[in-house]
């Protein structure tokens, strides 16, 4: 079975099925190994062509098989260094919308292959 996370406030939900694939095509269960702030920006820039106003802490959450808990503290500290910005809330969840700022940029960009 599959961790993927709190669905609609409810408690954990788990999935039958093969485990997730992570970012790097291995598979992966959730939860099971620590997520970095590299891992955070890795994901917002990877979205900017695609939700341009910028990504949730749930999407985040969804894409690094974490629950939100793991990466909200992640957000609150890229936002505190100035990587990312908050540029709205969602219409469906009510959650804030991230994307990186300029300095989010330089430091996801010149990090490029090192973790």
């Amino acid at each position: 079975m599959t961790y993927v996370g709190h669905i609609d406030g409810g408690g954990p939900e788990w999935i039958e099925g093969p485990p997730f694939l992570d970012r790097k095509g291995e598979q992966s269960m959730g939860g099971d190994r620590a997520v970095s702030l590299t891992d955070v920006l890795g994901v917002i820039r990877d979205f900017e062509p695609i939700e341009p106003a910028g990504i949730s802490g749930g999407t985040l959450s969804w894409e690094l098989h974490q629950p939100e808990a793991e990466i909200s503290p992640l957000i609150e500290r890229a936002a505190a260094d100035g990587l990312l910005e908050p540029t709205g809330v969602d219409e469906r969840s009510g959650q804030t919308l991230w994307r990186l700022t300029g300095q989010g940029h330089e430091r996801i960009d010149g990090s490029s292959g090192s973790q």
